[in-house]
């Protein structure tokens, strides 16, 4: 079914004239289709597979067995570290030492860097940068913010709800920070 979808794939890259295109078009959709469902129908074959055979895990209580099958079903297979590993002349290692042997050699190489040839210039700043290197302060709480906002807001007769009603309308909120920068507002940095 795939040859014959590839066969019709190429065909309709072949055809020079329009109406062969789109016929082939046609004939291409429908074998996707029976592609896709005969995927589907596989793919539901497998995982039902899957589950009888993981029911018989359980009921033999293998519970290694159990947890991989469920890894495979959640889609959570990974490929195991232990894959055998080609060297440099493409042939395969298969026993554990010679693996090891090969993930020394590989790091060896990528990690061991000779050291550079022209030593980088790296010249002394002209300027300490005025830097706070201490660890952060927790500043203040929301809910002391809050209070410092809605002890100003009473000063200019607004309250928390209307604050929040002028944060949406810009030139409301516009507004209002101009009257309070005017003013002088002594809780905000």
């Amino acid at each position: 079914m795939i040859e014959t979808r590839k066969c019709t794939k190429k065909k309709i890259l072949e055809a020079k004239s329009l109406r062969l295109k789109e016929k082939h078009q046609q004939d291409y959709s429908e074998i996707q289709k029976q592609v896709k469902k005969a995927v589907r129908t596989d793919r539901r074959a497998y995982i039902d597979a899957l589950a009888t055979k993981a029911e018989e895990a359980a009921n033999k209580g293998e519970q290694g067995n159990l947890y991989k099958i469920t890894k495979v079903i959640c889609g959570k297979n990974r490929p195991s570290p232990n894959l055998p590993i080609k060297d440099k002349q493409g042939k395969l290692i298969t026993s554990e030492n010679e693996m090891k042997e090969w993930w020394t050699e590989h790091f060896k190489e990528i990690l061991n860097r000779p050291p550079p040839i022209h030593e980088p210039e790296i010249s002394e700043p002209e300027s300490e940068l005025n830097i706070n290197t201490n660890p952060p302060d927790r500043g203040r709480s929301k809910v002391t913010w809050r209070r410092t906002v809605e002890a100003e807001m009473k000063e200019h007769q607004r309250s928390w709800g209307t604050l929040q009603k002028l944060a949406s309308d810009r030139q409301g909120w516009r507004a209002l920070v101009t009257a309070l920068y005017a003013k002088g507002v002594t809780g905000s940095k």
